[in-house]
């Protein structure tokens, strides 16, 4: 009687469980619940029904997960790991990029962002982020140059970090802007640093 009443638990759960992993891939790629995306990403990555650049995949959004709630070690581990299986995998290398430079590692990040910008020049996101990070090293010349080749290849998505500036950067992921509410550190008409930053 307790075999079947095991087996029935077993069953049950089993049952319950079916719905989930149909939609562990759907949480995994959603972007609007960090938390969902990281336990859809982990579902994916333990289910072993995925390989090669499907489990990249899910590493790299599990790695995009972990910086938006500001676990970036761990971010780092996952993109590591979604680097193993896939070397060109250009999400991976901005995503740690981007752990890389919220943890103040811009050195890494840099590095990082040439890479993917290496395997894809239309990103750009990549130099609008490269370019807060050169800002944030006082290499403002680089950062400028960043920010208007963002805005060439996407003036929506440049402008959009920078909101009342025209400087076309975005603020580090891991500080907040004091004084200014764009958190604009130089400025592209004067090419000089701003103060009170």
């Amino acid at each position: 009687m307790r075999i079947l009443s095991l087996i029935a638990v077993v069953l049950f759960v089993s049952a319950l469980a079916a719905p989930a992993r149909a939609g562990m891939a759907d949480d995994c790629v959603q972007e609007y619940d960090w938390d969902l995306k990281i336990s859809g990403c982990t579902a994916v990555i333990r289910s072993g029904q995925w390989q090669g650049k499907g489990l990249a995949a899910a590493y790299s959004n599990r790695c995009m997960a972990h910086n938006g709630v500001g676990r970036h070690d761990r971010a780092i581990e996952d993109c590591n790991q979604a680097l193993r299986l896939d070397p060109g995998f250009v999400a991976a290398y901005y995503n740690r990029g981007i752990a890389y430079y919220a943890l103040g590692d811009t050195a890494r990040a840099i590095k990082d962002y040439d890479q993917a910008l290496r395997l894809d020049p239309g990103l750009a996101e990549a130099y609008t982020i490269r370019g807060s990070a050169y800002g944030s090293l006082g290499e403002y010349r680089r950062a400028i140059e960043d920010s208007d080749q963002a805005l060439r290849l996407d003036p929506g998505a440049a402008m959009a970090y920078s909101r009342a500036s025209d400087a076309g950067r975005r603020p580090p992921l891991k500080a907040k802007p004091r004084g200014r509410t764009c958190g604009v550190e130089f400025c592209r008409r004067c090419r000089q640093p701003l103060r009170g930053s």
